[in-house]
C-alpha cells in the first residue's frame, strides 16, 4: 500500500516537474525573444544628444521670436513713432527665422518618427517581459510549494519505515 502511494506521488511529482520544465522553457524562449527585440532597438543612445540639441535650438528660436515680437507695439494705447518699413523688416526677420527653424527641424522628422516607433516597440517588449516575469514568479512559487510537499512526503515516508 505504501509502495503504491509512493509511486503515485512520484508520478505526480514527475508530471508537475515536466509541466514546470515545459513552462520554464517557454519562458526562456519568450525572454530570449524579448532580449533579441530589445537589442534590435538601435539609436536610443543618441536620443539624449539629439534631445539636448533640439532643446537648445528651440530655446534659441523662442528667444529670437520673442525679441522680434516684443519690438512690435501690441497694446491699444501704444504711442511712439512707428515706421512701417521697420515693422516690415522685423516681420521679415521673424518669417526668415521661422523658415530657418522649419528647414532645420525637417530632417529630424523621419528620425523622430522612427524613434517614436522604436519607443512604442520598447514599451510592448517591456510589457511582455513584465508578464513573463510575473508568470515566472508564479511558477517559482508553485515549484517551491511542490518541493515543500515532497519534503513532507519524504519525512512521512521515513517515519512510516
Amino acid at each position: 500500500m505504501t509502495h503504491c502511494r509512493l509511486l503515485q506521488w512520484r508520478f505526480a511529482n514527475a508530471k508537475a516537474e515536466a509541466v514546470s520544465k515545459n513552462r520554464l522553457s517557454i519562458l526562456e524562449v519568450e525572454f530570449m525573444g524579448a532580449w533579441a527585440r530589445i537589442s534590435e532597438l538601435q539609436g536610443l543612445e543618441s536620443w539624449g544628444q539629439l534631445e539636448s540639441k533640439h532643446a537648445v535650438a528651440l530655446a534659441s528660436t523662442i528667444g529670437c521670436t520673442q525679441a522680434a515680437v516684443c519690438k512690435l507695439p501690441l497694446t491699444n494705447g501704444a504711442k511712439g513713432e512707428i515706421s512701417l518699413p521697420s515693422v516690415a523688416i522685423i516681420l521679415q526677420q521673424a518669417l526668415d527665422l521661422t523658415m530657418t527653424s522649419k528647414t532645420t527641424v525637417r530632417p529630424f522628422t523621419p528620425m523622430a518618427h522612427d524613434t517614436t516607433l522604436l519607443i512604442a516597440e520598447l514599451v510592448d517588449v517591456v510589457r511582455e517581459e513584465h508578464a513573463s516575469l510575473q508568470e515566472g514568479l508564479e511558477l517559482l512559487g508553485r515549484v517551491s510549494a511542490l518541493q515543500a510537499m515532497l519534503m513532507l512526503i519524504l519525512i512521512d515516508r521515513i517515519r512510516c519505515e
